[in-house]
This record gives C-alpha cells, sequence and structure tokens, in this order.
C-alpha cells in the first residue's frame, strides 16, 4: 500500500500488487521515479517517489546504481516504458506502473 499526494496533500492509498510485493520483498525501499515535468509532479505524485523527468534521465543514469529496482511511472505509461527498455539495455532492472498516474487517479 502507498499513497497518493496532491500539492503536498495525502489524497488516498492505493495498493498496486507488483509495487507491494517489491517494496515488502526488498530490505531497502525499491526506488521509485517519477518521469514527468517538475510541475506536472508536484501537482500529484506517488510517496517517496524522486521526479527525474524523462528529458534529463540519461544525464541521471549515471547516478542510478545497477544492483537496484527501479519502478518507473509517467502520466500514462508510455514514457515510462521506453525508458525501461532503455534502462534495461543498460543492464538495469526496471519495471512499470501499467497506464501510469492516470491509471491510478482513474480508480474507484
Amino acid at each position: 500500500m502507498f499513497w497518493l499526494y496532491s500539492e503536498g496533500v495525502k489524497l488516498w492509498n492505493f495498493r498496486q500488487s507488483i509495487y507491494g510485493s517489491l517494496m515488502n520483498t526488498a530490505n531497502a525501499p525499491t526506488p521509485v521515479i517519477d518521469l514527468r515535468s517538475k510541475e506536472e509532479f508536484e501537482e500529484v505524485h506517488v510517496e517517496g517517489a524522486r521526479n527525474i523527468p524523462y528529458e534529463e534521465l540519461e544525464m541521471y543514469r549515471k547516478y542510478l546504481p545497477k544492483d537496484k529496482l527501479y519502478v518507473l511511472y509517467c502520466d500514462r505509461g508510455s514514457s515510462s516504458l521506453m525508458a525501461a527498455r532503455e534502462m534495461s539495455r543498460d543492464g538495469y532492472r526496471t519495471a512499470t506502473l501499467v497506464g501510469g498516474i492516470q491509471a491510478v487517479l482513474q480508480k474507484p
């Protein structure tokens, strides 16, 4: 279970099965990367997520250790899928939030 934040206010919690299982199997929290713009991130984001816009990810990747699993998400899922593929080719382990943050926001 993790929380969704909007403009600094905790909105509600939701359970994403892959995310929940990843968080429960590791001693250290699984890094979550929000690939949207800073403005979109500030409007609403997953608790604990780090904002690295998609356009800047390649520049920051050299600082990300390859021994961790990264959960990536964007607005609708396409940018995070492309980023996951690129990172996987470079030896990173990745997972994506299918449908992006919009899929989470539309859940009842």
